[in-house]
C-alpha cells in the first residue's frame, strides 16, 4: 500500500505565515510613514530606512506566497500515525458503540445465510451468518440480502468488526468504513467522488484525505441500503457500483432488502449473493428463554409466531416482547403488515414515552428530528451539523442574521465611542463613523458571502450542498484552519470591493494614522483572504456537537493572538495608546467573526426551542431517548435503533411546520404506499 498524500499545513508553517505577515504589516506602516515623512526611531533616517524595505518586502511577499502553495500541495504524511488514529476511531463508532449497543438490548440470533453464485464451495447450502466473513475473504464482493429487520445492519456491523480485528493485524489491510447509501441519489456523482464526499462526512475525515484513501483502496467500504435509494435511481446506481468495481476496486459488501432488489433491473456484479433467512422455531424458543419468557408462555407465543407473518423477523419479534401480549394482539387485529407495523411501533412509542414522563413534545421533537434526517437523507443526526432550513422561515433568519452581522462590525468600536463620550469633541463623530462603517461593511460581507467560490467549494465539501442564500444561511463550523494564496486570489475581488468601500469613509473622517490603517488593512486582509475552513482528522474520541465545540475553542486564542500581534505593531507605529485602542477594538471583533457559528447554532437551537421543534438542552434530551432505546449514539450523534422507527415517526405528507408531530399517533392507520425502507 502507496503512502498517504495529504497532510495538513504543519504548525511551523502557520507559525512561520504568521510571522511573516506580521512583519509584512509592519513593513507596510513603515511604507506609509515614509511616503508621509513620519518615520519612527531608529528608522527615520532614509539612507537606512529605503534599502532596508526595497530589500525585505520581496522577500517577504515570495515567502508568503511559497508558504500559501504550500499548504494546497499535498505532500507525503506519516501514513502509519494516520491510519493507527483512523482505525482506533472507527473501532470506537462500529464495534465499541454500535454493535454493543445492539448486543446489549436483546439476545442475539444467529440467523442462517443462503448463499447463491456459481463459484463458491458454500454455492447452494446454508451457513452460519458467522461465516460472513470467511465468505467474504474468498470471494472480497458480497451481497448480503434480506427482509425488514433481519438483520443485515447487524451483520455488516459484525463484518466490521473481523475485518478490523485483520486490519490491526496487518498494516497492508484496508480499514473498512460502514457507509449509508441514501445520499447518493441527492445529486447522483460519480461512485469513486460519493464514497470520498460521505467519508468526510461521515468520519470527519479532510475531503483530499478521503480522496487519497479512496484511490488508494486504504478503506474498504461496506454500503448499508441499497434500497433506501428511491425506485427510479437505483438501477443507475447499481451501474455506478458495478463501474466502480471493473475499474479495479475488487473489495466490497453491500446489503438490501431483497424485494427491492429484485425489483431492479440491473444485478450487481458481486462474487456471492447471501440471503438471511428468518430465525427458525428452535432459534425463536431460545430467544424467547434467553429474554425471561417462562416455558408456558413461550408455548402460548410459539403458535401465534407461525401463523403471523409479521412476527418472522428478530426485529418485529424484539418488538413483541417488549410491548406486551396486549398490543401484539392489537396490532394483529389491524388489516395488512403495513398497518399491523404501525401498531406495534405506536405502542413501543408509548411505553419509550411514559419512560421519559409522557411529555407530548418528546414526540414532537422526535418527529421534527425524524424529519429533518429524511429530508436531508442522514442516517446520524448531529447537532452541529444542523441547519437553518429545519425553521422553514427563511425572511426571519435572513433578517436576525442582518442583525447580527452588523453588530459583529458594531460593537468592537464601542470603546471608541466611550473614548469620545469622555474625551467630547470630534471623537464621538469619528466614533460613530467607524462603528456604523463597520457594521455595513460586516453586514455587506455576511449577506454577499454566497458570491465567494471558496465557500461555496467548502460547503459543497463539508455539507454537500452549497448555500444559495448567502453565508448566514448554512451554519459552518471552523473545524480546522488552512492558508492559502490560490484561496487569497479567488476572495480578493469580493473582499478587495468591501474594502475599498471603506477606505474613502476612513480618509473623510481625518483619522490620525488613517494612510497607516489602511496600509495595514491590505496584508491583514490578504491573510483573512487566504484561510479556509475544513475538516481536521479527529486523534481522539468524537464528542456530541464536536465541530461547534471546536470552533468556540478557537475563539480566545485566535482573536487574542491576532489582536496582540495588531496591537504591538500599531503601538511601534502610533504610540502604546493606539495600539491598546486597536487591540481593545479587535479582541471583541475577532472573538464573534470567529465565533459566528457558535451565535449562529445556538440562535438557531432558541428559535427551535421557542417553536417548541426541538428542546435547548439538545444532549440531555438525546441521552434520554437513548435511555428509552429510541435514539442510538453513534460517532458524534445518534441514529434511531431501526430506519423503521425513523420512518414511522417522519409525516408522509409534505414537511409539517417544526414541531408538528405525527396525528396518528397511537391510532392504527392504513398501510402506506410507499414500503418501509428497510
Amino acid at each position: 500500500m502507496s503512502e498517504g498524500r495529504y497532510i495538513q499545513t504543519p504548525m511551523s508553517s502557520r507559525a512561520k505565515l504568521v510571522a511573516v505577515d506580521v512583519v509584512v504589516t509592519a513593513v507596510a506602516g513603515l511604507v506609509a510613514n515614509a511616503a508621509s515623512t513620519h518615520i519612527p526611531a531608529p528608522l527615520d533616517r532614509p539612507w537606512v530606512l529605503w534599502p532596508f524595505l526595497i530589500v525585505l518586502v520581496p522577500v517577504l511577499i515570495a515567502t508568503a506566497v511559497r508558504i500559501g502553495r504550500a499548504a494546497d500541495v499535498q505532500v507525503r504524511a506519516a501514513p502509519e500515525r494516520q491510519r493507527r488514529e483512523f482505525l482506533a476511531q472507527v473501532k470506537y463508532r462500529l464495534v465499541q458503540q454500535d454493535l454493543a449497543a445492539i448486543y446489549a438490548t436483546s439476545p442475539r440470533i444467529t440467523p442462517a445465510v443462503s448463499v447463491h453464485s456459481s463459484s463458491s464451495v458454500h454455492s447452494g447450502g446454508s451457513i452460519d451468518s458467522r461465516t460472513i466473513t470467511r465468505v467474504f475473504a474468498e470471494a472480497r464482493t458480497v451481497l448480503i440480502l434480506g427482509p425488514a429487520g433481519a438483520g443485515k445492519t447487524v451483520a455488516l456491523l459484525e463484518l466490521a468488526r473481523d475485518l478490523i480485528r485483520d486490519a490491526e493485524r496487518d498494516r497492508e489491510e484496508p480499514v473498512p468504513v460502514l457507509l449509508s447509501l441514501s445520499s447518493w441519489a441527492t445529486k447522483r456523482p460519480p461512485f469513486p467522488e460519493w464514497l470520498a464526499g460521505e467519508l468526510a462526512r461521515s468520519y470527519r475525515m479532510p475531503t483530499a484525505m478521503a480522496t487519497a484513501w479512496i484511490e488508494e483502496a486504504r478503506v474498504l467500504p461496506l454500503l448499508d441500503g441499497l434500497d433506501t435509494v428511491p425506485d427510479r435511481h437505483r438501477g443507475e446506481l447499481v451501474r455506478a457500483i458495478n463501474e466502480y468495481l471493473v475499474s479495479g476496486f475488487t473489495r466490497l459488501a453491500v446489503t438490501s432488502r431483497i424485494e427491492d432488489y429484485r425489483r431492479c433491473r440491473e444485478q450487481l456484479l458481486v462474487a456471492e449473493q447471501l440471503e438471511i433467512a428468518c430465525p427458525d422455531e428452535p432459534q425463536v424458543r431460545a430467544y424467547l428463554r434467553a429474554a425471561g419468557m417462562k416455558r408456558p408462555e413461550v408455548n402460548r407465543f410459539l403458535p401465534v409466531w407461525r401463523d403471523e407473518p409479521l412476527l418472522a423477523t428478530p426485529l418485529m419479534l424484539q418488538l413483541s416482547l417488549r410491548v406486551g401480549p396486549g398490543a401484539v394482539e392489537q396490532a394483529l387485529g389491524a388489516s395488512g403488515q403495513e398497518a399491523q407495523r404501525r401498531v406495534l411501533f405506536d405502542a413501543y412509542l408509548a411505553q419509550a414515552l411514559n419512560r421519559l414522563g409522557g411529555r407530548r413534545d418528546t414526540l414532537a421533537s422526535l418527529s421534527t428530528i425524524a424529519r429533518w434526517m429524511t429530508d436531508n437523507t442522514l442516517t446520524v443526526f448531529q447537532a452541529d451539523r444542523l441547519q437553518p432550513a429545519i425553521l422553514g422561515a427563511p425572511a426571519l433568519w435572513t433578517s436576525l442574521m442582518a442583525v447580527t452581522w452588523f453588530l459583529i462590525g458594531f460593537v468592537p468600536f464601542i470603546p471608541v465611542l466611550a473614548l469620545g463620550v469622555a474625551v467630547g469633541g470630534n471623537w464621538i463623530s469619528t466614533g460613530l463613523i467607524l462603528a456604523a462603517s463597520a457594521g455595513i461593511w460586516t453586514m455587506l460581507l455576511g449577506l454577499l458571502m454566497r458570491h465567494d467560490r471558496v465557500i461555496r467549494r467548502s460547503y459543497h465539501r463539508i455539507l454537500d450542498s452549497a448555500p444559495r442564500r448567502g453565508l448566514h444561511w448554512v451554519i459552518l463550523p471552523v473545524e480546522s484552519w488552512r492558508w492559502s494564496w490560490i484561496t487569497a486570489r479567488a476572495r480578493a475581488p469580493l473582499f478587495g470591493s468591501l474594502f475599498a468601500l471603506q477606505v474613502p469613509l476612513v480618509l473623510l473622517a481625518d483619522l490620525p494614522a488613517g494612510r497607516q490603517v489602511a496600509a495595514m488593512a491590505l496584508p491583514a486582509l490578504t491573510l483573512i483572504n487566504g484561510v479556509g475552513r475544513t475538516p481536521a482528522l479527529l486523534a481522539h474520541r468524537p464528542r456530541f456537537n464536536e465541530g461547534i465545540i471546536r470552533t468556540a475553542r478557537r475563539i480566545v486564542p485566535t482573536s487574542v493572538l491576532v489582536a496582540v500581534l495588531g496591537g504591538g505593531s500599531m503601538g511601534l507605529l502610533s504610540g502604546p495608546a493606539s495600539g491598546l485602542l486597536f487591540s481593545i477594538t479587535m479582541v471583541p471583533l475577532l472573538a464573534m467573526f470567529v465565533g459566528y457559528p457558535v451565535v449562529q447554532h445556538y440562535l438557531l437551537r432558541a428559535l427551535l426551542a421557542r417553536r417548541q421543534a426541538l428542546p435547548f438542552r439538545l444532549e440531555a434530551f438525546l441521552e434520554a431517548c437513548a435511555t428509552a432505546n429510541l435514539l442510538r449514539f453513534t460517532g458524534d450523534g445518534y441514529t434511531f435503533v431501526h430506519p423503521l422507527l425513523q420512518d414511522h415517526l417522519t409525516p408522509d405528507s409534505a414537511p409539517a411546520a417544526p414541531g408538528s408531530p405525527r396525528t396518528d399517533f397511537l391510532r392504527p392507520s392504513a398501510p402506506s404506499s410507499d414500503p418501509a425502507r428497510r
